[in-house]
């Protein structure tokens, strides 16, 4: 187990669809990080209303987003986000302390 005291937070529903990234929002803390998975993607859209919020968030925490599943929904991800694949969700869970789903 990593010693630091850091979540890795997974949001896979749609923001348009489920409030769970918005109360994710409201509970990242310190060095807590935040990957968007499945629909969860969509919020990483350009043309979506909160890329607003996450960029404001990406000042304070690490925002993925699931390069397969942002490949499938045609969503292109410009910076702040980082991409990462497969094995990159992997090394961010042992990077970090625990992880917790939004659904």
């Amino acid at each position: 187990m990593n010693p630091n005291n850091s979540t890795l937070h997974l949001v896979s529903a749609s923001p348009f669809e489920s409030p769970a990234l918005a109360d994710c929002l409201r509970v990242l803390q310190g060095k807590d990080s935040l990957l968007l998975i499945q629909n969860g993607v969509w919020a990483a859209h350009r043309e979506q209303s909160w890329r607003a919020q996450l960029q404001f968030s990406s000042e304070h925490h690490r925002i993925y987003v699931l390069a397969e599943d942002a490949a499938l929904r045609g969503i292109h991800v410009l910076p702040p986000f980082e991409l990462v694949d497969y094995e990159g969700m992997v090394a961010l869970a042992c990077e970090h302390a625990r992880s917790a789903s939004w659904y």
